[in-house]
């Protein structure tokens, strides 16, 4: 399969300021009447309201798959066959993981997508090198995978994902197209940023689960979720607070691509 990556529209007004301009004129009007006619009732109601806002907010935060700050691709959005799975391996560069992920893929034929920190893939830049020469897709994953992203300001999240740019750009010589967030987490700052070096979201549609799960585990939630055109997440990289090892991961691809390949959900590469 060949990946026909597209940036799909972006610097559009976010929904979420649109629902802030509904809040901010709903709740003027009803301050205004509950001053006007001493109404506790309608203060009661623009506390609600706020609350309900507040709850949207860190819902477009932490879920990862929805569109409140930022339009969100997903595999029908960079594939030129909606019906094929694409596989995702996030965090990596590593020397012990990624390597025999890649063996796997070129033995079947698969391209992948490749979420790669700028701290990894300074230290193992022959990886990054193979990675681009075997035709997969490399993505922005911010330069340390900050847990608390979410929270950076516009500069220090604009440091964090063109630090990374430069580290892959200098060894691949191209332009970086998609930046995928550590653990999915978005904010109105990302927003401002991706717009600002002109870069798309690359969300996933399944998460395998794969820092926290066994081998049989990963594969079953492949046969229970799997759809046409799903993202499917793994990792090859190892970070803090998760399972330090990958083994489950590698060693439940092989079986994946086989199911994926007998319910005709993967193509081989060209």
């Amino acid at each position: 399969m060949n990946f026909q990556p597209a940036c799909r529209e972006k610097n559009q007004v976010s929904l979420f300021y649109k629902i802030l301009v509904v809040y901010s004129i709903l709740s003027l009007s009803l301050l205004i009447t509950g001053y006007v006619y001493t109404n506790n009732l309608l203060y009661i109601t623009f506390f609600i309201l706020s609350l309900v806002v507040v709850a949207i907010y860190f819902y477009g935060v932490f879920e990862p798959s929805n569109n409140l700050f930022i339009k969100s691709l997903k595999g029908k959005d960079i594939s030129p066959q909606e019906h094929f799975v694409l596989l995702r391996f996030d965090d990596g560069p590593d020397p012990n993981y990624t390597p025999r992920i890649l063996d796997i893929l070129k033995e079947n034929k698969i391209q992948a997508i490749f979420a790669v920190t700028g701290e990894n893939s300074l230290k193992y830049p022959h990886i990054i090198e193979r990675i681009v020469k075997e035709k997969h897709i490399l993505a922005n994953h911010s330069y340390s995978h900050p847990y608390l992203i979410s929270l950076y300001s516009f500069n220090k999240l604009h440091r964090e994902i063109q630090r990374c740019n430069e580290v892959i750009e200098a060894k691949t010589r191209q332009k970086v197209k998609y930046y995928c967030p550590p653990m999915g987490h978005k904010s109105l700052a990302l927003a401002k940023v991706l717009k600002k070096l002109n870069m798309s979201l690359l969300a996933w549609d399944l998460n395998t689960g794969d820092t926290r799960r066994g081998k049989e585990q990963i594969v079953n939630i492949i046969k229970d979720s799997i759809k046409a055109g799903d993202i499917v997440l793994f990792h090859d990289g190892i970070f803090k607070w998760t399972r330090q090892d990958r083994e489950a991961t590698v060693k439940s691809l092989e079986e994946i691509i086989i199911y994926l390949r007998n319910k005709n959900l993967v193509k081989e590469a060209e």
